[in-house]
């Protein structure tokens, strides 16, 4: 059975992979691609057996997942995190290809010590809107879908914005869920029809649409050159 005090832990505690003084953030809406609540017990583990942090070495933490792996040279670019790598690069100014790339995801990407960091805005993976697997589970919070989201959304987004002030990473990319990011990070210049920026302290605030909803290459590198001139 699975502890719920674990899962709340979890869910007030865990923001994603990577390490909160990486020079680039990217979030999310929540992660994907969870089948069933065994596959969440096993992420509540690997969580805990790393020490509970509020961010964990990705490839640490997926190791304890007996799920696909993500992080050797064979392995294909997954298509969420490949135009978020092209934009880390456009921002340098240094060429890439897709093997450059795929180096990139295998070894680096949201490591304990790298220049990448993937959070997600709410706790719990979940595969699609209406496949809700947590309700079974003894958290009153967790019964329905909408229950959740009204009490975590919010204020893990105000933890976000905090963690972005106390950090201050050199950029924030946000991709979906772009309206309310827009209004918390004050986003309001338009960088084209799918993106908007603010300068936030020393930070380079972005808040643009998941890459189900902006796919074309061009959108991410132009975000990466963007971020560079703002420097």
């Amino acid at each position: 059975m699975i502890d719920p005090q674990l899962v709340r832990d979890f869910m007030a505690g865990f923001y994603g992979y990577g390490h909160v003084g990486a020079n680039y953030w990217f979030i999310g809406l929540e992660e994907g691609a969870i089948a069933d609540l065994a596959e969440f017990e096993r992420r509540l583990h690997a969580w805990d057996s790393l020490g509970r942090q509020q961010l964990a070495d990705i490839r640490a933490f997926h190791r304890q997942l007996e799920g696909r792996d993500w992080f050797s040279a064979r392995t294909p670019l997954q298509r969420t995190w490949r135009p978020l790598i092209r934009t880390r690069f456009a921002s340098e100014d240094v060429p890439f290809d897709t093997a450059e790339l795929r180096r990139y995801q295998a070894a680096d990407l949201a490591s304990g010590s790298g220049d990448t960091a993937l959070l997600e805005l709410r706790p719990l993976p979940s595969r699609k809107k209406s496949d809700w697997i947590y309700g079974s589970l003894d958290v009153p919070e967790l019964r329905t879908r909408e229950r959740y989201e009204t009490i975590v959304t919010s204020r893990r987004r105000q933890r976000i914005v905090s963690l972005i002030d106390e950090c201050h990473p050199r950029v924030v990319v946000t991709y979906g869920d772009v309206h309310p990011w827009r209004r918390a990070l004050e986003a309001h210049t338009t960088l084209n029809g799918k993106a908007w920026t603010v300068r936030r302290g020393a930070t380079t605030i972005v808040c643009t649409h998941h890459p189900e909803g902006a796919r074309s290459n061009a959108h991410w590198d132009e975000i990466g050159r963007s971020i560079r001139e703002q420097r």
